[in-house]
């Protein structure tokens, strides 16, 4: 399965509504919902690479271009763990979800 397939059915399977795709001028490839009714958006990087910190450090600016938007969730295959601990310090808005993780919490839902 792509992650582009993965990552609409791992935020149902959390309870989320995937409320729009390509919304806000393509910045962000989904914007949902989560349990709280929080919108956030989602972007999915399905490259063969780790996810650099430029990458990370753009879609915090482009999540605070929208004041509607609570956090944002960066999809990839995998990140290092130097990016994961520098997003969690620098980037709060951001949150970091990889293919085996999503993979992982499908399992056990």
């Amino acid at each position: 399965m792509s992650l582009e397939e993965l990552v609409p059915k791992y935020l149902e399977a959390k309870g989320c509504r995937v409320a729009e795709k390509g919304e806000k001028s393509k910045k962000f490839d989904l914007t949902c919902k989560d349990t709280n009714q929080e919108k956030f958006a989602v972007v999915i990087k399905n490259w063969s690479r780790n996810i650099g910190i430029n990458v990370i450090r753009v879609f915090q600016e482009k999540l605070e271009d929208h004041p509607d938007l609570s956090y944002g969730m960066l999809c990839a295959d995998h990140f290092s763990p130097q990016i994961r601990r520098d997003a969690q310090e620098y980037y709060r808005k951001v949150r970091l979800v990889s293919k085996q993780e999503m993979l992982l919490k499908m399992n056990r839902v």
